[in-house]
């Protein structure tokens, strides 16, 4: 070996030296998450971090796996919450260059934007929410192109922590959103919009059947029973189950550590550690639907916990049409961290089978609007408004798997996919292989995919694959009675559920009385109840099967508002035939609802219920929406599993002290209002300490309701309200009793 050679070997083994030595080890490289506890078996690794990003509060991925993320620095960037009107707003693409599951190249598609709150990557382009507009922008290149506009009402006032969000796109090609009565969706070229039921407040997300879930800051899981818009088809009718179901009871959180919390001076609110004991910011739900996790953990929903930095996992159970949830582990949660910036907002499946974490990581993290003297001073003491701008996305997975690229695929590659056992890369396919109508494809082409998903279909009945091939031919306008009648014979009952959905949309339809009467003979309670739903044919034919079906489940709520709902139109022929052609029906419990519906429908419709979207004069008005309707309701009946009525409510008639006083100081515990016994887990917060309304603002907001929701005219004043400030509660918050005056003195 010469100098030359000798020399060489030197300098190369100083690089290789310097190498390994700069590069930073496998443990080094997860410093960033010492102090994070995660379930055994499970890798937990930041995906994308600062600088990269900063505050992100959504993510989605797009087809060649790279990751969208939507950044929001503008929420509370400082302690008094000011600058956020300011245009901080990003949407970044970022991309893993080789493929080791880190991102490390990000570029802005969108930026310059205000509290932009949610985003769908749909349709070939991306919908996201920047209040108050719903816009839709054409992707060309990774550069925004044409830009709609869905909707200039998506936030129609509200504080923040109460404004719509979530977009999610579920199997029946609808968009769904959190805190929202609308959805959407884009058929022809066009956007459509359609009344839906309230859900929620942070985060919605779906099962594999199209079941929706969602939750409050107090209640970790709430959701539906069947797919939507199923049970209030009847607008004489408001159904009070299947929709806002509590899915898990159980509140309680396992922190490792005393955190920052708004209420923390509340009895009852924290243990003897000062630790919390049940959620106060539950958000961002998702139902684990990946291929990364075991067989056990399928299906099972996920739950962010910001304030006490973790995620809980909540086994779901099946019985019947009925969802019940339960802790998976006491003591203990999924994922939990001693640091108290991690603050988790938002859960997503992945195209690779893993979970992804959405971490905004700031030091605070309650609005300006409800955030009380008390978890302000804990702020300040423990530094937590010093740290502002970071963000993390992190994922937990089992082992390494790819990311699925749909990009590139042909038709026929995209259906095999549709049986993939990541629901992520089902829904995602569902939706490449609509879009392929608006790609102007031959009329050759698209013929034969709708002979080939019409097959899949058929094939595949009873099987995932096949309840997605029929809703894609739904999507494509593709569906026919002949298809849906073939169908309906499938023990699946999400397959039958979808075919009587479908039938109903169809126009002209022959009696299939027959074809109902098979799927009866199977005698399952969740198809029964599909049958009850979509009992579209007021005609003998179907009310003998309604007839069965009540002969069934004649008490059985749920069934009984199943049938109100879908007989809109027809209960006074099937108040008939049960009362007059039956000679065994004069017991039904249906037969004062169905006299009930028929009186509504022949008298004039009030519509003093809705004059808050009305009423554009007082002064009030504008204050409302943004800080009371969004848990009262804009029409102020109440939202179930948040807040009472306002409408008619015995507080709100006569003297308004108490009426300042819950507005002013906050109301904790059981309410009775009307009659009926409101048991919330949630407090309302009260105002006084909200800088942005004076006494006057106060004044006005409740001459508003008054004015509005009952028949009290008489305007409450400034005076009166400065004067409630003085007359404190016994606690933080008033209770029914003392306000009444029935509680005494321990």
């Amino acid at each position: 070996m010469n100098l030359s050679d000798k020399n060489f070997l030197f300098l190369l083994c100083c690089g290789l030296l310097v190498f390994f030595s700069c590069k930073p080890s496998d443990s080094e490289s997860r410093l960033i998450l010492e102090g994070y506890e995660i379930e055994d078996g499970f890798d937990l690794e930041v995906s994308a971090s600062e600088p990269l990003i900063q505050s992100p509060i959504a993510i989605d991925f797009d087809n060649q796996g790279r990751m969208w993320v939507l950044e929001m620095p503008g929420y509370m960037p400082n302690i008094d919450g000011t600058g956020e009107e300011e245009p901080v707003g990003r949407i970044l693409i970022l991309e893993d260059k080789n493929e080791d599951g880190h991102f490390e190249k990000a570029k802005t598609f969108l930026d310059g934007m205000i509290l932009t709150r949610a985003m769908k990557l749909c349709y070939g382009g991306l919908l996201y929410a920047e209040p108050p507009n719903l816009w839709f922008v054409e992707i060309d290149g990774d550069q925004p192109g044409k830009k709609t506009l869905v909707d200039a009402e998506y936030v129609t006032g509200g504080n923040i922590e109460h404004q719509p969000n979530g977009l999610d796109l579920n199997i029946d090609n609808w968009i769904y959103s959190a805190k929202c009565v609308f959805r959407y969706r884009m058929k022809d070229g066009e956007w459509l919009k359609e009344k839906t039921s309230f859900r929620g407040q942070w985060g919605i997300t779906h099962d594999d059947d199209g079941r929706l879930f969602y939750n409050d800051n107090s209640n970790p899981l709430y959701g539906d029973f069947v797919l939507p818009n199923q049970l209030n088809q009847n607008p004489f009718f408001k159904n009070k189950s299947g929709e806002n179901e509590v899915i898990l009871k159980d509140r309680r959180v396992y922190p490792i550590q005393a955190t920052a919390v708004n209420r923390g001076y509340i009895e009852g609110v924290l243990d003897e550690n000062n630790y919390l004991k049940t959620f106060t910011s539950a958000c961002g739900p998702v139902i684990y639907r990946g291929d990364s996790f075991t067989d056990e953990h399928q299906g099972n929903a996920f739950v962010c916990g910001p304030e006490v930095n973790l995620v809980k996992r909540i086994d779901l159970s099946k019985k019947g049409y009925t969802i019940d949830g339960q802790l998976t582990y006491e003591n203990k949660e999924f994922l939990i961290s001693n640091d108290e910036a991690f603050r988790p907002v938002n859960l997503y499946n992945g195209p690779d089978g893993a979970m992804y974490v959405v971490d905004y990581h700031n030091g605070i993290i309650q609005h300006k609007v409800y955030m009380t003297a008390y978890l302000r001073e804990l702020y300040l003491e423990r530094g937590l408004d010093t740290i502002v701008d970071y963000g993390r996305i992190l994922k937990v997975s089992r082992h390494d798997d790819p990311m699925i690229k749909l990009a590139g695929k042909s038709n026929e590659e995209l259906i095999q996919f549709l049986s993939h056992k990541n629901g992520w890369v089902r829904d995602r396919t569902q939706q490449l292989l609509i879009d392929q109508k608006a790609k102007n494809i031959s009329q050759e082409e698209l013929n034969k995919l709708i002979i080939n998903l019409k097959t899949l279909a058929i094939s595949n009945k009873d099987k995932m694959e096949g309840l997605h091939a029929l809703w894609t031919l739904e999507g494509l306008d593709a569906v026919d009675e002949k298809l849906l009648l073939e169908v309906i014979s499938s023990y699946n009952p999400s397959m039958v559920n979808a075919a009587l959905q479908q039938l109903n949309s169809l126009e002209n339809i022959d009696i299939i009385g027959s074809g109902l009467l098979d799927s009866l003979e199977k005698r399952s309670v969740e198809i029964d109840l599909h049958i009850a739903m979509n009992a579209f044919q007021g005609d003998e034919n179907t009310f003998v099967i309604l007839e069965e079906i009540l002969d069934r489940y004649p008490n059985d709520t749920m069934f009984i508002e199943a049938i109100l709902s879908s007989l809109s139109g027809f209960e006074k022929s099937f108040h008939y035939h049960l009362t007059v052609k039956s000679g065994r029906s004069t017991n039904y419990p249906i037969l004062g609802f169905l006299k009930t519906i028929i009186t509504k429908s022949q008298s004039p419709i009030s519509n003093q219920k809705y004059v808050a979207d009305q009423d554009t004069k007082t002064i009030g008005l504008k204050l409302f929406k943004q800080h009371c309707a969004s848990c009262h309701g804009a029409g102020g009946m109440g939202i179930k599993n948040l807040a009472p009525p306002l409408y008619n409510s015995e507080y709100i008639e006569g003297d308004p002290e108490k009426l300042i006083l819950i507005s002013l100081h906050g109301l904790q515990g059981p309410i009775t209002v009307n009659g009926q016994r409101y048991e919330l887990n949630a407090v309302m917060p009260g105002l006084k300490d909200n800088k942005d309304l004076s006494d006057q603002d106060i004044a006005n907001i409740l001459s508003f309701v008054r004015n509005a929701f009952s028949n009290e005219h008489e305007d409450v004043k400034a005076s009166e309200v400065k004067a409630g400030r003085k007359k404190l509660p016994k606690g933080k918050l008033y209770t029914e009793g003392e306000l009444s005056g029935e509680e005494k003195e321990g």
